[in-house]
């Protein structure tokens, strides 16, 4: 066997491939790159570049311009803030937008293709570019095209949809874009006249401070910030210049952070069927969902606390409870509960389960915001006490009384009386009703279950 010229040809074939995959695939990748580049009918166009867009078409024309932070701010047909999310898809659109076919010279007579005078016209600038879009094909299934002065094209149909937008699409949606939400720190609603009621964020809780003092309940507060977090337009109604006389007839919310942003008020009000809506620093006013409006028709009723625990049940990691001279202390591990280290029977998972959904969802009857001595309530020989874990930050902690056939509880010792319905106390009996150990058990500290402590 001839070894040198096998080698020979070993290492010619090795040379090949290297030339293969370093040389000439490269190469071919890059013609592959530059045809699918000239197929592109705007192939200079690079978003990061454009200063302003302006389209034109029977819905009128419309003009945004990139501002400072690629904030961008319409300047026709009205003076509001632009759409960037939709500024910047028009342009992924505009530079993805592919040939079919060249169907006439530059230079050839438009009025056959419906560019003479085009249904669509966008123009770019920084550098300049200009889309004319003209009429359909006669299948029905392509429009006719043409990029600045060049040759008429032929792009499907579906590629063009996108471009023919309504000037309102380019205007900015939300009520509320960019506010900080997370610093998020008071709530002022009122009609300007009375004063307004006040909210105040400490920590996790919020509070009423006017027109009364007491702790507000968060699903409440949540249902009302939400609601204006989440405002959208429905559309720009034109308001004929009485928009600030309108506004004045209905509701102000004003809204404060904790950082440097400054406060930010909404102005609200009900015409006919619509609702109004404008934010400070925008002059647009924008038409919002009914129910925004009947979100901020609060009172301090309802926004004040009404649960005695504010807690979700599939939240709670761990429950210490207290009745007579029995302790039960239970903690979730790997989404199961157990009790002393043990997993709990299904009888008493249930009842458990059933006591959580009962903290949950108890309103109270009655708030005593003034309470007399524990005696007046039973809670100085508590029926029993309860300690919610939710896994982060304290622990939330419950203390039931019985005197006149009534069901009382407080959560803190400075805090206000609760009345609550006399099931209650059925549920907290039932779950005792399942045999269980005989010795007390530790509570549930934050980091494990009471068989590890």
């Amino acid at each position: 066997m001839n070894f040198k010229a096998t080698y020979a040809f070993l290492a010619l074939f090795a040379v090949l491939a290297a030339f293969l995959f370093l040389v000439d695939e490269p190469r071919q990748e890059a013609r592959q790159q530059e045809a699918e580049r000239q197929s592109l009918v705007l192939p200079d166009l690079d978003p990061g570049q454009v200063s302003a867009v302006t389209v034109r078409s029977a819905s009128g024309t419309v003009r945004v311009e990139r501002g400072e932070g690629d904030r961008w701010k319409m300047t026709a047909p009205v003076p509001d803030r632009g759409n960037a999310g939709r500024v910047l898809s028009l342009l992924a659109d505009l530079g993805a937008l592919k040939a079919e076919r060249e169907v006439a010279a530059a230079g050839a007579d438009l009025e056959p293709f419906g560019l003479a005078e085009p249904d669509l016209v966008v123009v770019l600038e920084g550098p300049t570019l200009i889309l004319a879009v003209g009429a359909e094909n006669p299948a029905g299934d392509a429009r006719y095209l043409r990029a600045g002065n060049g040759p008429v094209q032929v792009v499907k149909s579906h590629q063009v949809t996108s471009l023919l937008l309504d000037p309102v699409d380019l205007r900015q949606p939300e009520l509320l874009a960019d506010a900080p939400w997370e610093q998020l720190s008071a709530v002022e609603v009122g009609t300007g006249d009375d004063p307004p009621l006040r909210l105040e964020r400490e920590g996790e809780r919020w509070w009423l401070r006017q027109p009364l003092a007491a702790e507000a309940d968060l699903e409440a507060v949540g249902r009302l910030t939400d609601k204006l977090r989440w405002a959208r337009a429905s559309g720009f109604p034109d308001s004929g210049g009485e928009a600030d006389a309108t506004l004045a007839t209905g509701l102000a919310v004003r809204l404060e952070w904790g950082g440097a942003a400054p406060p930010v008020t909404v102005q609200l009000a009900r015409v006919g069927e619509a609702v109004w809506a404008q934010g400070s620093g925008r002059d647009a006013v924008l038409a919002v969902a009914t129910d925004v409006w009947d979100a901020v028709q609060v009172t301090p009723d309802a926004l004040r606390r009404r649960k005695p625990v504010q807690v979700k049940a599939w939240r709670v990691q761990g429950l210490e409870v207290v009745r007579g001279a029995d302790t039960r202390a239970y903690r979730k591990a790997n989404g199961a509960w157990q009790r002393a280290g043990e997993e709990l029977a299904e009888n008493e998972a249930d009842t458990l389960q059933a006591l959580l959904e009962t903290l949950e969802n108890t309103v109270a009857d009655e708030v005593i915001d003034a309470p007399a001595g524990d005696a007046a309530y039973g809670l100085d020989a508590p029926l029993g006490t309860l300690a919610v874990d939710l896994g982060e930050g304290p622990r939330q902690e419950l203390t039931l009384g019985q005197t006149g056939g009534r069901l009382y509880a407080r959560g803190e010792v400075a805090g206000p009386v609760y009345v609550l319905p006399a099931a209650f106390a059925d549920k907290l009996a039932a779950l005792f009703a399942d045999p269980g150990p005989s010795a007390e058990e530790p509570a549930p500290g934050p980091g494990g279950d009471a068989a590890n402590r």
